[in-house]
């Protein structure tokens, strides 16, 4: 039981840290970039049991928890990937 309440204490303040870096990576959009975050995460919290509990009852347990660290892989390369294309100047697509 004690650690489960550390582990919670930990992950207790990924969210409030997720919502502030989201907010300060869009200056003067943070409504839409608050809606895209909770649309995001509340769309994974729904998801992602369904779909694991869906493969460990098609592939077993083993091979449902060995695709989670893909997943987040996956997410860290996007979010690399993100935040380069959001840091390169805009390409004119008309001559000028």
């Amino acid at each position: 039981m004690l650690g489960l309440f550390v582990a919670g204490i930990g992950v207790a303040n990924l969210f409030p840290l997720t919502v502030a870096l989201a907010l300060g990576a869009a200056p003067g959009q943070s409504n839409e970039a608050g809606a895209r975050l909770t649309f995001a995460s509340g769309t994974a919290i729904l998801a992602a049991p369904l779909l694991l509990g869906a493969l460990a009852d098609a592939a077993g347990i083993r091979l449902a928890y060995g695709v989670v660290p893909i997943f987040i892989l996956g997410a860290l390369i996007a979010s690399r990937l993100g935040r380069r294309l959001s840091q390169e100047p805009a390409m004119d697509l008309v001559p000028r």
